[in-house]
Parts: C-alpha cells; sequence; structure tokens
C-alpha cells in the first residue's frame, strides 16, 4: 500500500517537473518569436574583399569592398542610417565596426582567393590584428595561402566566401608593341583634355592589363595614365600637378573603343583623385566581370567604385567603404 502510494507520487512529481520544463521550453520559444530583436540576426548576403600584401609586416591587409545580397550591392557594413546623425555617433559606430570585425574575421575561417577573375586559391584566416588606422574595418592577417599554381599570388587578390562555378577567364599578353600603341592612344586623349603637349610628353601608364571581361573570348585593356605635371606654388610649398586618366579599351580596326573612360579634373595631390584597377570579377555568374576600382583620394583617403556592364559599356554601380584621416 505504501510502496503504491509512494509510486504514484513520484509519478506525479516527475510528470509535472517534465510539465514545468515544457512550459519553461514554450516560453522561451515564444519571447524569441515575439522579440525579434533578442535574437541575432545574420546580415544578409556576402562581403567582397580587397585583400594586398603589407610591405612591411608581409601579412596581408583585408579591406571589405561591397556587400552582396539579392544582386544589391551595399556597404559592407550594415549601419542603420540614422546612426551616422547622432549626437554620439562615434561611439555607436564603433559598437558596428567591432561586432563586424569579429564576426567576418573569426580565426579559421576560408575565403576563396580570385585572381584576374579566376578562383585560384584560398586564404585562411589565422590570427585578426585590427590595424589602427584611418578604416576601422580594415585588418591585418596572418593567413594561409594555397593552390597559386595557374594564377600566382603577387601581392594582391578578392577574397569572398563562395560563388558559382564559372568559366575561366582568359588573360593575355601584352608586349611592348601593344603597350606603346595603348600609350599613344593615352596622349591623345589628354590632348582632347587640352593638357599641354609638352605635359602630355610625360605620360606614363601606371597599370595594364589585357584581361576578356565580356565572354566574347577577346581582350579588353584596363589602363591606368598618369602623368607628374610641372610645381606650382602651394602655400609655402611647391607641389606638383597631376593628371590621370582610367580607361576599359577594346581593339577595333581603326583603334580602340572605349568601354569606360574617367577623367578627373588636373590638380595638387590633396585637390584631386586617381582612380586604380584592383581586379575583376564575375558576381552573378552571366559570364561577363564586374571590375573593382579603388578610388585614392587626398592620398590619405580611399574607397570602392565597382563597373558592371550596361549594354555595351561598363557604367558605375556602387561606391562606398574605404577609409580615410
Amino acid at each position: 500500500m505504501k510502496q503504491g502510494v509512494l509510486l504514484r507520487r513520484t509519478c506525479v512529481t516527475t510528470t509535472m517537473k517534465l510539465r514545468s520544463q515544457l512550459q519553461f521550453v514554450i516560453a522561451i520559444a515564444f519571447i524569441a518569436i515575439s522579440v525579434p530583436v533578442l535574437a541575432q540576426k545574420k546580415w544578409p548576403g556576402l562581403v567582397l574583399y580587397n585583400i594586398e600584401l603589407n610591405g612591411i609586416s608581409k601579412n596581408l591587409i583585408v579591406d571589405p569592398v561591397v556587400r552582396i545580397s539579392k544582386g544589391k550591392f551595399s556597404y559592407p557594413t550594415p549601419i542603420p542610417s540614422e546612426t551616422w546623425e547622432k549626437a554620439d555617433a562615434n561611439k555607436a559606430l564603433a559598437v558596428y565596426f567591432d561586432k563586424f570585425c569579429r564576426e567576418e574575421y573569426p580565426k579559421g575561417r576560408k575565403l576563396d582567393l580570385y585572381i584576374d577573375g579566376n578562383k585560384c586559391g584560398s586564404v585562411t584566416i589565422t590570427q585578426l590584428d585590427t590595424l589602427q588606422s584611418c578604416s576601422p574595418v580594415v585588418s591585418e592577417v596572418i593567413a594561409s595561402i594555397t593552390d597559386t599554381v595557374s594564377h600566382p599570388f603577387l601581392g594582391h587578390g578578392l577574397v569572398i566566401a563562395s560563388l558559382p562555378s564559372k568559366k575561366v577567364i582568359q588573360k593575355f599578353p601584352v608586349d611592348s608593341v601593344l603597350e606603346q600603341s595603348i600609350l599613344e592612344y593615352g596622349k591623345g586623349e589628354f590632348l582632347k583634355h587640352d593638357v599641354e603637349k609638352k605635359i602630355v610628353g610625360n605620360s606614363e601608364i601606371k597599370l595594364l592589363r589585357a584581361i576578356d571581361i565580356d565572354g566574347d573570348g577577346k581582350p579588353e585593356y584596363l589602363v591606368n595614365y598618369f602623368i607628374l605635371g610641372p610645381e606650382v606654388k602651394h602655400g609655402e610649398l611647391e607641389s606638383n600637378m597631376q593628371y590621370s586618366l582610367t580607361l576599359i579599351l577594346k581593339k577595333t580596326p581603326d583603334g580602340y573603343k572605349q568601354l569606360f573612360s574617367h577623367y578627373p579634373e588636373p590638380g595638387l595631390g590633396e585637390e584631386t583623385h586617381l582612380y586604380k584597377f584592383i581586379d575583376v570579377i564575375d558576381l552573378d555568374g552571366d559570364g561577363i566581370c564586374e571590375v573593382i576600382v579603388q578610388q585614392i583620394t587626398s592620398m590619405t583617403a580611399w574607397d570602392y567604385i565597382l563597373l558592371k556592364k550596361k549594354g555595351d559599356v561598363w557604367e558605375q554601380v556602387y561606391e562606398g567603404a574605404g577609409g580615410g584621416c
């Protein structure tokens, strides 16, 4: 009799405990559903990064370029627009930037490495050291790079978590005859912008790459031209004027066709800006590469511009990220 009573009491007690535990679980689930602010939401899309070798430390500088979500391009760190206008904006922004760095650069994270539009290796983050620099989301990482046989790592590239497999992007050699032809074309463009002939004679090509970015099996030429002009009085100092021109060219029977052109007004280094081609990459799998450009302003600040093919030419579809002092 006593044993039966004890058994029933034990069963009741166990049932009550289970019911209590179940009610607790349901309550927590309800709170998580009802108050989504308590549940951490994953940032949408992928972030594309520019990665460059730091010549001083020999580590890699990882710089976020753009966030891609559902075919749209946006600032890589999703910050509510009103945050920038707050009285304590610096403090609020620091919270977002810290969160970004902790979540985007965890130890052991593996990113695909792309050079000239082709996946050619990987980068594994093994240590994070946020730089005391002009950008709170530029970080220095010690990384391992593998499988760079067909496209050797030359100190630069683009990294992203994962993209659908795509066809190989062709790269073409550039000989001295072709380079001279493209240089002469650039000189002609400077003359069209009313740059004095004696100054145009100092034109040089800072970067020239021949890559099939539209998938037709023929090269497009990505060219950065530069002229270091004469010295002019600037306050108590003398500084050199600078002239730059950025083009994407296609060979034609008559010469070259411009697929993209950017010519900033000449000025002193702190008064104008330069465009620098970073690399190309097919982000949406359509066989046509997007082009990543770094805009360097005042020599101490920068941001990124993304060019996408629209019709027969490449147009700017995004500008953002970067930093500056």
